[in-house]
């Protein structure tokens, strides 16, 4: 039997994720346990970060090889490989577009890559100190970098101008993205907080303290009224921007929580995480139900990253393994598969409101960045150009 109520015993959902219908419970669809679809071989580290291009025939990944792959979908295509990073490539992001690809690096830079067989990038000199996070706008016109320094900062794409800092945290910033219209960001770092910034004014408008141990990954829900968040205590935590309260929090994994991504429709989550048990350390998350939908099988070494195609009906992962995989997850009706939540499986757990701890200011209406000066960007060809790569292709 499937349950109708969203969220476990009645939990209020986050905003935007609403409650099925009985008539749509005996009609909707749900996402099919994952499977691997095809994996790709070629990283000589693992898999830190990896993309899927919008026209799902592309999937993008960087490692702690320094190196950005592009993998291709048709079997006669080799893989573009980029090479100029003079350290582990912590993060990557792809254009809405698909044509460029930025990567985060160890090096303290951010390098811009055209998706080529050329592999033509811009090198910019960011941040003092490793940068752990990349995020393009949904226009893809702006970029948000997060750092070691403790900053997270603002870039022009297409010009690599400079339009400014926020400025808050107290250790490492580990995660950064935009919210759907790029008025408001988000940053979580070693220092336990996740942070919503305004980004006109630059300062945070919301600080929630409810993690006690270090922030690795935050995500907007893709209508921006909500923010998720990950931790190395292996929790998923979900609030609601609008009443700035925490509504959902789930005990996901034994180990810490390494990756977390919304699907496109806002109503599904996967998580990936460092735990010992390898079939638990993968899971697709029903936020509406509030229950654990499936555990992804198959998988040799811990997961590191992963994050879902634009239309929802796949994910992809990267692992330790040094592999790049992609998984088919296309929706079935309850007819065919009806996934009952197993006895024992976790459960979000509602959020008491003398648990939550957040700081808040005052909301203000939304607003484009100002530009600032310039920071030193420089393109380079040759040494960052696409070489003949060793990876291959294969179906299981």
């Amino acid at each position: 039997a499937v349950r109708v109520r969203g969220g476990a015993g009645g939990l209020p959902l986050p905003r935007g994720v609403r409650r099925r219908s009985p008539l749509a419970m005996a009609t909707g669809e749900f996402l099919a346990a994952p499977r691997l679809d095809r994996a790709f071989r070629g990283h000589r580290g693992s898999v830190s970060a990896v993309a899927v291009h919008p026209d799902e025939q592309q999937v993008a990944s960087g490692s702690a090889d320094g190196c950005v792959f592009v993998w291709h979908f048709k079997p006669q295509l080799r893989p573009f490989r980029f090479v100029g990073h003079k350290g582990e490539v912590h993060d990557i992001a792809m254009s809405s577009s698909g044509q460029c690809i930025a990567s985060a690096s160890a090096d303290h830079t951010v390098r811009l890559w055209n998706n080529s067989p050329q592999g033509d990038s811009h090198t910019m000199k960011v941040h003092t100190a490793p940068v752990r996070s990349v995020c393009f706008s949904r226009d893809g016109e702006r970029l948000l970098t997060a750092s070691d320094d403790k900053t997270v900062k603002m870039w022009c794409t297409a010009t690599q101008r400079f339009c400014g800092s926020l400025t808050g945290h107290t250790h490492w910033v580990s995660s950064a993205a935009w919210c759907k219209k790029a008025d408001t960001a988000a940053s979580g770092g070693e220092d336990k907080s996740v942070r919503v910034w305004d980004v006109e004014r630059k300062e945070s408008i919301v600080i929630f303290r409810d993690f006690d141990c270090p922030v690795s990954k935050v995500r907007f829900h893709p209508d921006g009224s909500s923010l998720a968040a990950s931790g190395r205590d292996g929790c998923v935590k979900l609030w609601d921007l609008r009443s700035r309260r925490l509504v959902q929090h789930y005990s996901a994994h034994c180990g810490p929580v390494v990756s977390i991504d919304f699907h496109p429709g806002g109503e599904y989550l996967v998580s990936a995480a460092e735990d010992v048990d390898l079939a638990a350390s993968m899971k697709l998350w029903d936020l509406r139900q509030g229950l654990l939908l499936h555990q992804v099988a198959g998988l040799s070494k811990a997961p590191t990253s992963c994050a879902f195609s634009p239309s929802g009906r796949s994910f992809a992962s990267g692992g330790r393994d040094n592999l790049v995989c992609f998984w088919d997850c296309r929706a079935v009706g309850v007819a065919d598969e009806a996934p009952a939540p197993a006895a024992g499986v976790p459960k979000a757990t509602r959020a008491s409101a003398r648990e939550a701890k957040t700081e808040a200011k005052p909301m203000r209406s939304p607003h484009r960045a100002k530009s600032q000066p310039s920071a030193g960007s420089k393109p380079s060809r040759g040494a960052a150009g696409a070489v003949g790569a060793t990876g291959s292709s294969s179906r299981p």
